[in-house]
């Protein structure tokens, strides 16, 4: 009997230090080195109000540049509206554009396709001349009627575009285009055939300046260079007789 009433309170003792022995705690290290890992796996998260900003500093870009752009078809419209329209029998810049732009055809058609016709320089001079009579008339309207907010200046790019921006200046500006580009082709045509260049060579050239005036006068005179320095050298004394012989005919 004694021995069980030992046993009892020896049980009791020992469960009642189990409950009052604190638990076991993780080490600090243990703590650290998991939030560590979690930051690794985890990146920040940029904050609302950052992302907010972004986004309406973003809109507010497009917006200005709708602005712009509105702004500047705005100006372009006011200008039209201001400008009194040049016309020639009944017709304004928008209907006379496409046949005098055709008619510049005939002279490449003469000097590409009709080298050996006697006419060939004559029908080539008339469309540069009637382009530079439309040129001048449209000048001078343009002169007589100026556009309030434009004025007629060339000391900066920002001066000219203006004058681009109503149809009697961009139809000014092309039949520039089309008077000095066949006269280009033209004084390539005769250069050629006074230094006896063959005209299949030259094709290309009338081309290109025919689509590109700059780069097409460049390509000649490469090609001219190059045809001079190959061909044999002729005396001061047979081109004399060469030039005499021509005056005489």
């Amino acid at each position: 009997m004694r021995g069980t009433m030992v046993l009892l309170v020896a049980a009791v003792v020992a469960s009642s230090a189990l409950a009052f022995t604190p638990l076991a705690r993780p080490s600090t290290r243990s703590v650290n080195s998991r939030s560590a890992v979690l930051m690794k796996t985890q990146p920040p998260k940029a904050p609302l109000k950052v992302k907010l900003k972004a986004s309406y500093c973003g809109r507010g870009a497009a917006a200005l540049v709708a602005l712009a752009s509105n702004a500047k078809v705005a100006t372009a419209a006011s200008y039209s509206a201001k400008a009194t329209a040049f016309s020639l029998l009944g017709k304004t810049a928008s209907d006379l554009f496409l046949p005098f732009s055709q008619l510049s055809m005939l002279s490449w058609i003469a000097l590409i396709l009709l080298p050996r016709w006697k006419f060939a320089v004559n029908l080539a001079l008339v469309a540069p001349v009637v382009n530079a009579v439309l040129y001048t008339a449209v000048l001078q309207h343009m002169i007589r009627f100026p556009v309030k907010g434009i004025e007629m200046s060339f000391s900066s790019l920002e001066a000219i575009m203006p004058f681009f921006t109503i149809k009697d200046g961009v139809l000014a500006g092309w039949l520039h285009y089309c008077v000095f580009d066949p006269l280009v082709g033209l004084g390539i045509f005769m250069d050629a055939r006074k230094n006896k260049i063959p005209h299949l060579m030259v094709i290309p050239c009338y081309l290109t300046t025919m689509l590109a005036g700059p780069a097409g006068f460049l390509s000649y005179l490469l090609l001219r260079t190059c045809w001079l320095a190959t061909r044999p050298k002729e005396t001061y004394h047979i081109r004399r007789l060469q030039n005499q012989a021509q005056k005489g005919l």
